[in-house]
């Protein structure tokens, strides 16, 4: 009986450990370089890539679940540049993301493309876009915006094939929560 016992428990604690690290969030930081590091808390299960561009261009940080998970994620911190006087003030993240949804309004079902402010502590507006007409195999679904972390504005795609899904939400929440530490 203590046998069948134990094998309930083992059990019941492989699954407790499962569920937790499949739904739970961890902390990850991006290095960027002399501008400090990026944190934001993100699901244990997706992967990561920091993917580095030549000279002082931002990196850009890529997310994507397991194969065939639906969804690819790209994160780009931007910081400032001289002679960008407004950088990162409310009026620079909104027209940096309404320039991005017109570019794309006319490849949407939508037509026109609404910005959603983002709640939280942090800066941000989005959008949501419907390819009208993807090829076999690509995404149809787009989510892009911008929000200001700290001293950086942080650009960002969300590609997915479902709209129901919560990966949207993951990462805006990630995004609202997300902090930004200077170099010291």
């Amino acid at each position: 009986m203590s046998t069948l016992r134990s094998i309930a428990v083992l059990a019941f604690g492989l699954l407790v450990t499962a569920a937790a690290a499949a739904g739970g969030l961890v902390a990850r930081s991006y290095d960027l370089g002399a501008h400090g590091t990026l944190q934001l808390r993100l699901p244990a299960g997706w992967s990561q890539e920091l993917r580095p561009h030549p000279g002082d261009f931002p990196p850009t940080i890529v997310l994507s679940g397991f194969e065939s998970s639906g969804f690819l994620i790209k994160i780009t911190p931007l910081w400032g540049q001289a002679g960008v006087a407004d950088f990162g003030s409310p009026a620079y993240v909104h027209d940096l993301v309404a320039k991005a949804a017109r570019a794309v309004a006319s490849q949407s079902v939508e037509g026109q493309l609404g910005l959603v402010r983002l709640g939280g502590p942090q800066l941000g507006y989005y959008f949501t876009a419907t390819d009208r007409a993807p090829d076999p195999g690509d995404f149809k679904y787009l989510t892009e915006g911008a929000v200001r972390v700290g001293g950086l504005v942080c650009t960002f795609t969300i590609l997915t094939t479902d709209d129901k899904g919560p990966i949207k939400n993951q990462v805006l929440t990630a995004l609202t929560q997300a902090v930004h530490e200077g170099r010291k």
